[in-house]
């Protein structure tokens, strides 16, 4: 392929069963203290992205708070997992002291059937940024530059801006993470906008059940548990998310398995049925820190019916209410 730029290629081998989370962030402008925040809510995941302005705070910026940039390049150069892109205030000097290559002005990163392609986005208009991505079969485009978060889809082009860690201009100091889930027939991606200063981050609960008891299990971690999951994906998962900086939990449920109609009636119907126990049963699991955070008691919460059937692939929104408090 040739489009007029140079871009890097890089390639994840990964077989055809695939779980891949990818942390992505932008605009460090040399702050090691938002740096290493961000590295702490994005500490499980396989890959960080980095959509550029690594180290200097430009000329246009006040200097960021915990401005440190040979700190932040020591901590860079001890990470081997981390992809960047070039950015405005990036200089031949950077490249000097990264040990990372810094690509420019497009980065193409293949995970499994995914292709991200990243620039910091500021060589050229964002219309021809995005058809540039698309020429390139991209299914997600990472940009930085802004200092505004940004998560839409342009056709099937997912464009992504995580935003600022350092110097926000929308207010939130933020990171995003990509999940990635590939199966032999299907490609499911969750995206995450987080702010890297809320208490909640990385929050997420697991909610398995015992077909003999009826008995409830609440795990609650990092990371789901996937090994109390079986194969007739009947558990409840779910995870506290901040955006434009209002609590959201957000609830994902597998309504089908396969292209069958009258099985996914049965299993949409038996979810909306014991939706009400299984919030329940998440809030009084974790109710210490729910008390600690009472403004959570005023979260929204989104209902992810997750179905191939699109009739049966819809989400919900409703509140956290009275009677749902431990």
């Amino acid at each position: 392929m040739n489009f007029g730029v140079e871009f890097q290629k890089n390639f994840y081998n990964i077989l055809e069963e695939i779980h891949m989370k990818i942390g992505v962030m932008s605009d460090t402008h040399g702050s090691l203290t938002y740096f290493e925040k961000a590295l702490d809510v994005l500490s499980d995941c396989d890959v960080l992205i980095h959509g550029g302005d690594i180290l200097y705070h430009g000329p246009r910026n006040d200097i960021p708070e915990g401005y440190n940039p040979k700190g932040l390049i020591s901590k860079i150069n001890s990470l081997d997992n981390i992809i960047i892109a070039r950015g405005n205030c990036d200089a031949d000097v950077d490249q000097m002291v990264i040990n990372h290559p810094i690509q420019s002005p497009y980065v193409m990163s293949q995970f499994g059937e995914t292709r991200i392609v990243t620039t910091h986005g500021y060589t050229d208009s964002k219309e021809d940024t995005i058809n540039k991505a698309k020429s390139m079969g991209a299914d997600i485009l990472i940009l930085g530059h802004t200092h505004v978060k940004e998560l839409y889809l342009d056709e099937n082009l997912v464009v992504l801006n995580p935003g600022s860690t350092s110097i926000p201009k929308d207010g939130t100091h933020s990171v995003a993470i990509i999940d990635i889930i590939q199966s032999e027939d299907e490609i499911d991606m969750n995206f995450n906008l987080i702010d890297i200063n809320t208490k909640n981050k990385d929050r997420k609960y697991t909610l398995t059940h015992s077909d003999e008891t009826a008995d409830l299990f609440l795990t609650i971690g990092k990371k789901y548990d996937y090994e109390k999951t079986n194969e007739t994906r009947d558990e409840v998962l779910a995870e506290w998310k901040v955006v434009d900086g209002r609590d959201i939990l957000s609830v994902y449920l597998q309504v089908s398995l396969d292209s069958s109609l009258n099985k996914t009636i049965i299993r949409d119907k038996v979810f909306r049925e014991e939706l009400s126990l299984a919030l329940n049963a998440i809030i009084y699991g974790d109710k210490d820190f729910i008390k600690e955070n009472s403004e959570l008691y005023k979260a929204t919460v989104i209902i992810n019916f997750k179905s191939d059937i699109p009739k049966y692939n819809k989400l919900s929104l409703i509140h956290i209410s009275e009677p749902t408090r431990p």
